[in-house]
Parts: structure tokens; C-alpha cells; sequence
């Protein structure tokens, strides 16, 4: 999942300005983290 997606529809139709509505800053940082390491551990498919 692209880290931008988390502030875009679906996710600020339930918090405006996204996850910072939800979380605070260290959390929100850590989400972005995990969310990056996942995506660059992981393969297309196909590929």
C-alpha cells in the first residue's frame, strides 16, 4: 500500500485529515514504516 493512500478516500471519510486524526505523530511515523518495509519486501505478481 502506497503511504499517500492514507490520506485519501476511504480513510479521511472516516478521519478528514487521515491517520493524524486517529493517532498521534510516533504512531502515525511507525505506521509509514511498516507500511514502506512491507512494500519493499514485497514482489508483483507475476514476477
Amino acid at each position: 500500500m502506497m503511504t499517500n493512500r492514507l490520506f485519501e478516500p476511504p480513510v479521511t471519510g472516516h478521519a478528514p485529515t487521515g491517520p493524524d486524526d486517529l493517532f498521534d505523530e510516533a504512531q502515525v511515523d511507525s505506521i509509514v514504516g511498516i507500511l514502506r518495509e512491507v512494500d519493499e519486501r514485497t514482489e508483483p505478481l507475476g514476477a
